[in-house]
């Protein structure tokens, strides 16, 4: 039975307006994000928190306390300003040119390829000098103490932009980073928190542009001459970037062999290692070094669908469990009476696999009608493949990142960062954040609730120290990780708010959205009042209703921060979700139509390649 504590949360911090004199002499409270930042104690950061702190914040599942590891004011402030620099960042790759909006598409999507490349590139030179061992899977997760040494490094460095950038977006999609970081035995890096204070500080108020110290730029390159010693590799700075100077060798996971000559990221005809339609040639192998009846010998053009199938029987002859099988029954991430052994639920899988198994059927054909979610394996972007004894991440990281710019740029544009309520709106933010998180992790709860912007940002947050955002949820009613799904069919995310929006009243007596554009006001839950209750409140009363409606620091007449988070909208190719697009024209369906156009990327972010399989995931 579980036991109930009755906590509550940390009081927010109770900023005073600051009264600024202006030549008028008009006095308006102001608190600008300088200021924030600037006064901010360093225990607001989780990140400075961890360094400080001793042991991890216990975790019981059994037990029901209200959330601790909550983003604080200027945690959420720094990641504005973090946003920020994500925009500064693709503002100087693409340049002040004129190209043309494909040229720009292509060579932001070559960019990301190569960001998530030198990701896989640093996790891996951690990874081999700090390896938990098959011993830290599952369970010591709770158990596994801090690692001075690696935690030594970690402070002794920042890395280069573009990569963080990257592992912002996978920490972002909580249940897969654990899935990955436990099959590669590498937890202690899933469990530092995402260095937030530190990244802001190097980021300039003003042009937003990311500069860290040379102690930081010297010691991340001595990190990754451990694992590698080729020089394009090992550059801090990209500098200018040209797509068409990119190229990479692809590698076999079982053989550890190179499969290629080095080929172009990307052509003029599209068959590039970043292009959908990616061909080469393999090249002739090593006979005494390729393993006996290994894939790769049978594979005689390299594409991705060939990768794949490399991929999956990579992962049947290996004896870690399969791809997302942590994510799906870890006893860690699991309401207990629903998780299952992840291994042997991995080996049944395999077993079931293996026995369909043909060099000559594609993946899809193997894996149809088999229990198990291997339906993931048409969605998988390989670049980990290019990296030789780098960590295998399936995960289509390019996705993630641009799923996650379309909600930077919302941000970015709508200048949150540069409020003069700022402080106010933020503080309002958490209120509605924590409300929205004790709602979503509600055990009754049976509907998935949508977030608004605001909310989202703070769930964002929240996320950015996994272990931190994970004890939070284990120990809600639901004692179960809620995972951040940034690939929501339209429909479904339509449906969400809609429930949301009605919830939040009936719970709070507020409105979730004061967002007023069309799509939001056509979602408010409308109160309806007797005609004598209506009649009886007096002009006044309507008048300051409104006053507090309008000065509200969230309040906006059109597209605002309480507005519908929809950069996680996916379009789906079934029947049933073609029809509900038609007859409910939801206006962010149209928005980032390159998002949605197969032909632009190895894995369409908005159009899942393997949108059409539906494997069942046994419980």
């Amino acid at each position: 039975m579980t036991q109930v504590i009755e906590d509550t949360y940390p009081y927010l911090p109770v900023y005073e307006a600051v009264a600024k004199e202006s030549d008028n002499d008009d006095c308006q409270p102001y608190f600008d994000f300088i200021t924030t930042l600037k006064e901010a104690k360093q225990t607001d950061y989780q990140s400075y928190k961890y360094r400080i702190d001793t042991d991890f914040p216990k975790i019981d599942k059994l037990v029901l306390r209200r959330p601790t590891c909550m983003p604080t004011i200027p945690e959420a402030v720094a990641h504005l300003k973090l946003l920020k620099a994500f925009g500064v960042l693709k503002e100087n790759v693409l340049g002040c040119g004129n190209d043309p909006e494909k040229y720009q598409i292509k060579k932001w999507k070559v960019f990301i390829t190569c960001a998530v490349r030198r990701f896989i590139i640093f996790v891996s030179a951690l990874r081999d000098c700090y390896s938990d061992g098959p011993s830290s899977r599952e369970l010591p997760f709770y158990e596994l103490q801090k690692d001075a040494s690696f935690n030594e490094t970690m402070d002794s460095f920042l890395p280069p932009l573009d990569v963080v950038m990257v592992w912002h977006a996978f920490l972002l999609n909580p249940k897969t980073f654990y899935d990955v970081f436990t099959r590669e035995e590498f937890i202690v890096f899933a469990k530092y928190p995402f260095p937030l204070d530190r990244l802001e500080s190097c980021i300039d108020n003003e042009s937003f542009e990311y500069n860290v110290s040379d102690e930081y730029k010297t010691n991340y390159t001595n990190l990754l001459k451990t694992f590698t010693d080729e020089a394009n590799d090992l550059k801090y700075d990209v500098g200018t970037f040209s797509m068409h100077e990119e190229l990479v060798v692809v590698y076999c996971p079982q053989c550890e062999v190179s499969l290629s000559k080095p080929i172009p990221m990307t052509t003029d005809r599209e068959t590039g290692f970043a292009d959908c339609q990616f061909k080469a040639k393999p090249q002739s192998k090593n006979r005494n070094i390729v393993l006996h009846n290994c894939y790769c010998e049978d594979i005689e053009e390299l594409t991705h669908d060939e990768l794949r199938k490399l991929q999956l029987y990579h992962d049947l002859h290996n004896s870690r469990p399969l791809p997302k099988t942590y994510k799906y029954f870890s006893p860690v991430l699991c309401n207990p009476k629903q998780s299952r052994d992840p291994g042997v639920a991995s080996n049944k899988v395999k077993q079931a696999v293996m026995k369909r198994w043909s060099s000559s059927k594609p993946v899809y054909a193997i894996t149809k009608d088999v229990d198990g979610g291997l339906g993931d394996y048409a969605q998988s972007n390989l670049i980990c493949y290019t990296v030789p004894r780098g960590m295998v991440i399936g995960e289509d990281l390019v996705g993630c990142v641009l799923r996650q710019e379309i909600f930077t740029m919302k941000m970015n544009s709508m200048d949150w960062l540069h409020s003069p309520i700022v402080l106010q709106s933020v503080s309002e933010s958490l209120i509605r954040y924590r409300r929205f998180f004790l709602m979503m992790t509600d055990n009754n709860l049976t509907h998935m609730v949508v977030p608004t912007l605001d909310i989202d940002l703070m769930w964002h947050t929240h996320q950015l120290w996994m272990y931190g955002y994970f004890k939070d949820c284990l120990s809600s009613s639901c004692h179960a990780v809620i995972d951040h799904d940034d690939k929501v069919e339209a429909g479904e995310l339509d449906d969400g708010f809609s429930f949301a929006s009605k919830e939040y009243k009936k719970r709070y007596n507020e409105d979730y959205s004061i967002c007023y554009c069309r799509y939001c006001s056509s979602h408010r839950p409308e109160v309806k009042l007797s005609f004598w209750k209506s009649s009886l409140k007096s002009r006044k009363k309507l008048e300051r209703e409104k006053f507090s409606l309008v000065t509200h620091p969230l309040f906006s007449l059109n597209e605002g921060l309480c507005h519908i988070s929809t950069h996680n909208s996916i379009v789906l190719p079934h029947d049933a979700a073609i029809s509900r697009r038609l007859e409910s024209d939801l206006p962010w369906t149209k928005k980032h139509f390159h998002l949605q156009d197969p032909a632009n990327y190895v894995v369409a972010p908005s159009v899942p390649a393997g949108a059409l399989i539906f494997c069942k995931i046994p419980m």
